[in-house]
């Protein structure tokens, strides 16, 4: 990832984080007893908190409104840089950076000068790698050998006018996090 999206994604969660805490506001307490004045109709003759059930109109539904709309916010600022969560744009390159079959996509990149795509697969890195490994013999790309340090294990590939690099991480619950990029 570039300086400049290293500084967009800075820059976009502080201002969730501020937004979040702006939304949330701040409720003094005392022995527990939340003593901030209610909005009206917020359930505060009842000694509810806003939000609770008898108030599914409350602050809750409003904060989490605003975190969706925060959330999109951030979503639709990030796809007008190149980068998305969740989701492979249309004109990406799928044919140099294809997906793992069965993975979760987290983020897919375009940047002038290449691609990026992160994903969780299930699968282990040794499957992951075969897989990878044999599309790209097919395509006539080839593989460097791999190395692995602290338990990361990248390897290259080349040919085609194309050097792509990936990055290949064992998760704790027996999936594998795959970083692919061009």
């Amino acid at each position: 990832m570039n300086k400049t999206a290293r500084y967009l994604f800075a820059c976009i969660a502080t201002c969730s984080f501020l937004m979040l805490f702006a939304a949330c506001g701040e409720n003094e307490t005392e022995n527990g007893v939340n003593t901030t004045a209610a909005p009206a109709g917020a359930g505060s003759d009842r000694g509810e908190r806003p939000g609770d059930a008898a108030d599914p109109a409350g602050a809750a539904g409003d904060v989490n409104s605003q975190e969706a709309a925060v959330t999109n916010a951030l979503r639709t600022l990030a796809a007008s840089e190149g980068i998305y969560f969740g989701e492979i744009p249309e004109d990406f390159p799928t044919n140099l950076l294809p997906p793992y079959p069965g993975g979760t996509i987290t983020q897919a990149a375009i940047q002038d000068d290449g691609a990026t795509l992160l994903q969780i697969v299930p699968a282990t890195k040794e499957k992951v790698y075969d897989h990878y490994r044999a599309y790209y013999k097919k395509i006539k790309i080839t593989a460097a050998e791999p190395v692995t340090i602290m338990g990361k294990t990248m390897v290259g590939f080349s040919g085609k006018n194309a050097e792509i690099s990936m990055t290949l991480k064992d998760n704790e619950d027996g999936t594998t996090f795959v970083a692919l990029a061009f």
